[in-house]
């Protein structure tokens, strides 16, 4: 009898989506329902995205601010020390809580999936 728990995978023998997430210690594979990894993938990007916009919008507008302080102070050497500090700080930001999981299997059994794969629940 197959069942989806709470977090979204599935227990006993069905079918299910393999997705591969990137992570420092290596890749760790899970199982999500039969045709739902598609729809996963997707999420996953499209919180990217929004993620993305909005550091390139709060980004822009510290440029914004550290311009007209540099002007208001009449100051090139504050302008271009504020712009050093945000291109690092903006550059240097970490992405790996933004990595997006690949689907590496569609509606595979879920022994074989397990046999294949260690999938980790969660």
């Amino acid at each position: 009898m197959s069942t989806d728990d709470a977090a979204g995978t599935t227990d006993g023998d069905g079918p299910v989506d393999v997705l591969r997430y990137e992570t420092e210690e290596g890749p760790v594979y899970r199982a999500a329902p039969a045709g739902d990894g598609e729809a996963i993938v997707a999420a996953h990007e499209r919180e990217l995205r929004k993620r993305r916009v909005g550091r390139l919008l709060a980004t822009g507008s510290v440029v914004v601010a550290v311009v007209v302080t540099g002007a208001i102070m009449e100051s090139v050497a504050v302008t271009v020390a504020g712009l050093l500090f945000v291109a690092v700080v903006h550059v240097s930001k970490d992405d790996a809580d933004e990595a997006v999981p690949e689907l590496v299997e569609r509606n595979q059994f879920r022994r074989d999936a397990e046999r294949a794969y260690d999938l980790e629940d969660g």
